[in-house]
């Protein structure tokens, strides 16, 4: 193995954090209109640029930074319109499956912006 082909296998936390967020984002985004309403299209719109992001950022491909910048501010709007939904319509914590929903959605929302701190850290390492 060359050293050029050792780099380019060689990612670091940052990377593989950001790319596994991004796909399992994407997934997270899905799985909404799937089992509740299949007509919230721009959902899927969404997901798809959240999973193409997080496999391009894996294979650090430029194109792939500037798409997960791109889809950060939907992937906030998602997690931020959903939680205050929630927080509004049934409160924080009323029952454990309510309470589990809006953690998991907080923790999305912090998840983002490590991702962006990650990404922008790593932006000039993409080819």
């Amino acid at each position: 193995m060359t050293a050029k082909e050792a780099k380019r296998l060689d990612r670091s936390f940052g990377v593989l954090f950001s790319s596994a967020f991004y796909i399992l984002a994407g997934i997270y985004i899905v799985i909404f209109p799937i089992l509740f309403e299949r007509f919230l299209f721009p959902l899927y719109f969404i997901a798809g640029a959240c999973v193409i992001a997080g496999l391009g950022i894996f294979l650090m491909w430029r194109w792939a930074f500037w798409l997960a910048l791109i889809a950060i501010p939907a992937v906030v709007t998602t997690f931020g319109s959903v939680l205050i939904y929630s927080i509004s319509n049934f409160g924080f914590n009323p029952d454990w499956a309510t309470a589990l929903f809006n953690t998991v959605n907080v923790l999305c929302l912090a998840f983002t912006a490590i991702a962006l701190l990650f990404l922008l850290d790593k932006r000039k390492e993409f080819r």
